[in-house]
């Protein structure tokens, strides 16, 4: 028992030290803690403070739950506060896990426990004792009376007694000869700890016992029972007790009628009480009963007994594997999930070696793994497994586990076994896997991520690994592709970058993505000249590639370390600083290319697109001529009013050719293209001075347009050319949800909304100067 006892609280403990893995296990324990019929305790060992005590504790102790969470074990324990701190520490170093202690409750009784102690880390990782502790009063003191009278009974009983029962029937010449005085004889009998009881056997006519009678009993069997021998002498059992059962008059009659004497333990309904009775014959049809009250002991047995099962019923109902070795490391118990995990039944393990069903190995060297069993047997300590080992089943599959092995020991400390836990590590694994992949590699491209760079550049600086050169990677134009035509086409364009890096670069260099569109590579062992080979394959590789009409474009700088005095850290500036001188040149050619392709995929899409910015272009240059603006001027009215409405490119086409009214949240969207347009433009230095007219083209004179209610002259001139040049395209043409308005009608509209909607005089001018030279077809 004691042994499983060890097995509850070595399972108990590993489980609530396994707090990754999982949630799980972590409820069922608690609850069997706090509801378990056992008293418990959970003891800080530095300090004794008692940390935590289930209900049992409570009802044994007498104290309420938070006046135990306030007291210390030496508050209880009868031992000095020295030596209960030296037991403490035994059992915190496993020297010792069993104890016999007196413990002193509320009210002032002291009770015999034995404490079964095994140390864990709590949640903080303190040092704390799991302690399980069993009420042994009964048994104890039931051991130390029968120290005390056992050479009496066994002695002077065997014979003294029966000396006493055959003086009832000697005459005085033979009381004469007897070596012990009536005297010392009645104080025998009386004092004995034991009940005493002198009975004769009554019989029916077929020779079959029925009753009994009692004849003369001492003063303990008056004390166990309740009955005096002045009640009791001449009266048969079933006058005194008429519910005592038929199995103690059978048994007695055997005795009484063979002579042949027995001991057993059985239950008296009538008295609720267990007895163990020895039994014999001074002569034929009589016999004596020597009995003692094991009522408590055989509570005790059978709470144990029930403590078993519910051990048992635990072992085979958690999740984990378990299996239990004796001391020559020889299977006794597996539960069901440790049958499944390693595939041999309890009935084919059983009696053999740890070993025979519990073949480990490396999970990537496959290289057989150290049986941690052995080592708990040498050490006395628990050992876990790591994370890469595989149990090879008895079919001759692998299954990823870890285990936990821990010794049993006696009271002595002597190791009589060990318990092993043990789970499938495969879900686990493979959790743990992504984990470490994602820790250390970028989630969008799956190259490695700056953390692994860090630790990579670190790691290879050395001098085996000169010269080191370090190539800085910058995609151009990431935010206008993004902006233009969304983060989706953006993150496709990184990993087309990433896919070519790494199919370009070698087996031992580190490609690592460090930024949102910057990379690394780290080339060990390469000097400048092949480094520039590997950079031209690398723009070679990128040329090739293709992402619809996006234009794909990086710029690499880099730097080598040839001394192994120089610093790393200044060779990472220096290659940055050459990746940005590149990036000038190449990312603003990079740039005009996609605005060129933004434009064409636009007009593509949308021939009405096309038309109307090309008319708005034309008839905004045609009023900056009115207005006499230099050259230089009207060319730039002429190319903001093409672009104007280039951030339409990130508007899905069934919202620009919806033959329906749009919804409000539709007309949102719609209403986000002049920062779109702004965006586009701002990115390219040849057209950036165009990005702030083209954002304002839909503010109003009156301070009620958009996107930033500009006002009056606080709105660029070139934005208030756009508007009216842009207004009076969209009437004269159709439209998805409308037809065109027609010339005068248009201007009609416009004379109405002018120094509302538009600047007044360019309204103005336009009708005045330009209207009367225009193509009206």
């Amino acid at each position: 028992m004691r042994r499983l006892l060890f097995l509850l609280v070595i399972g108990i403990s590993v489980l609530t030290t396994s707090q990754v893995f999982g949630s799980e296990s972590k409820y069922l324990i608690e609850d069997f803690f706090h509801h378990h019929g056992s008293v418990m305790l959970i003891i800080e060992v530095d300090s004794g403070k008692i940390v935590g005590a289930n209900d049992a504790a409570v009802d044994f102790y007498g104290y309420t739950y938070e006046e135990l969470l306030n007291m210390h074990i030496q508050n209880i324990n009868n031992l000095s506060p020295q030596k209960v701190q030296e037991e403490r520490e035994a059992a915190a170093l496993q020297e010792r896990n069993y104890f016999l202690f007196e413990h002193r409750l509320k009210d002032g009784r002291i009770k015999y426990v034995e404490v079964y102690s095994y140390p864990y880390r709590g949640d903080d990782d303190e040092e704390l004792l799991y302690s399980i502790i069993h009420d042994v009063t009964p048994r104890v003191l039931s051991e130390q009376e029968a120290v005390r009278s056992r050479w009496i009974i066994m002695g002077l009983l065997s014979v003294g007694i029966a000396l006493l029962i055959l003086g009832f029937y000697k005459n005085n010449q033979s009381k004469k000869k007897l070596m012990i005085s009536n005297r010392d004889m009645k104080n025998l009998f009386d004092n004995m700890n034991e009940g005493f009881a002198l009975h004769e056997i009554i019989i029916d006519e077929t020779g079959e016992p029925y009753d009994y009678r009692f004849l003369n009993v001492n003063q303990s069997f008056e004390r166990i029972t309740g009955l005096t021998n002045e009640v009791t002498k001449g009266k048969t059992v079933k006058e005194l007790l008429p519910k005592t059962e038929d199995y103690w008059i059978k048994k007695y009659g055997e005795v009484a009628l063979t002579g042949m004497p027995t001991r057993f333990t059985n239950h008296s309904r009538e008295l609720d009480k267990y007895f163990y009775v020895s039994v014999y014959a001074p002569k034929k049809g009589q016999f004596v009963t020597i009995f003692s009250d094991v009522t408590m002991e055989r509570k005790l047995e059978l709470d144990l007994v029930k403590e078993k099962s519910l051990l048992k019923t635990t072992l085979y109902s958690i999740g984990d594997g378990v299996i239990s070795l004796d001391a020559n490391k020889r299977v006794e118990l597996m539960n069901a999930v440790a049958e499944d995990l390693t595939g041999w039944t309890l009935e084919e393990a059983k009696g053999l070696t740890f070993e025979k069903i519990f073949n480990i190995i490396h999970a990537e060297t496959k290289e057989k793994v150290e049986n941690p069993v052995t080592r708990v047997y040498q050490t006395g300590e628990t050992v876990e497994l790591g994370d890469q080992t595989l149990l090879i089943k008895k079919n001759g599959d692998t299954l990823p586990i870890e285990d936990n092995v821990s010794p049993i020991k006696d009271s002595q400390g002597k190791i009589v076994g060990a318990v092993i836990i043990f789970r499938d590590f495969t879900d686990k694994k493979i959790r743990h896997d992504e984990i470490l992949f994602l820790s250390y590699h970028d989630q969008l491209t799956g190259l490695y991520n700056r953390r692994y760079f860090e630790e990579e550049l670190s790691r290879l600086d050395t001098s085996r690994n000169l010269p080191f050169t370090i190539a800085m990677v910058d995609v151009n134009g990431l935010k206008l592709t993004n902006d233009a035509f969304g983060h989706l086409v953006g993150d496709e364009l990184l990993k087309r970058v990433a896919k070519n890096l790494k199919n370009v670069c070698r087996a031992d260099d580190i490609v690592a993505r460090i930024g949102g569109d910057e990379f690394v590579i780290l080339l060990p062992k390469t000097d400048y000249s092949e480094t520039d080979r590997i950079v031209k394959r690398i723009h070679e590789a990128i040329s090739n590639e293709k992402l619809e009409q996006i234009v794909i474009s990086i710029s690499v700088g880099w730097e080598t370390k040839t001394k192994e005095d120089q610093l790393i850290s200044n060779i990472f500036i220096k290659a940055e600083e050459y990746m940005y001188r590149k990036k000038l040149t190449e990312s603003q050619s990079m740039r005009n290319e996609t605005i060129k392709v933004i434009l064409n995929t636009l007009n593509e899409k949308n021939e009405r697109e096309r038309i109307h910015s090309e008319r708005v272009s034309q008839i905004s240059k045609k009023i900056g001529e009115a207005m006499n603006f230099d050259y230089d001027s009207i060319k730039e009215i002429e190319t903001a009013g093409l672009m104007h409405d280039i951030g339409k490119i990130s508007i899905e086409d069934h919202l620009l050719n919806k033959p329906e009214r749009l919804t409000d949240n539709e007309y949102m969207e719609i209403k986000k293209h002049p920062e779109s347009s702004y965006q586009i433009l701002k990115s390219v230095d040849a057209y950036s001075s165009l990005a702030e007219q083209v954002l304002s083209h839909h503010e109003r004179w009156d301070g009620k347009g958009y996107p930033m209610g500009l006002k009056g002259e606080a709105i660029p001139i070139v934005s208030r050319i756009i508007a009216v040049a842009d207004a009076y395209e969209a009437m004269t043409s159709d439209r998805a949800y409308r037809l065109a308005i027609g010339h005068e009608a248009s201007i009609e509209e416009l004379k109405k909304y002018a120094g509302t909607q538009f600047d007044a005089d360019i309204v103005r001018i336009f009708i005045e100067d330009v209207v009367p030279n225009m193509d009206l077809q």
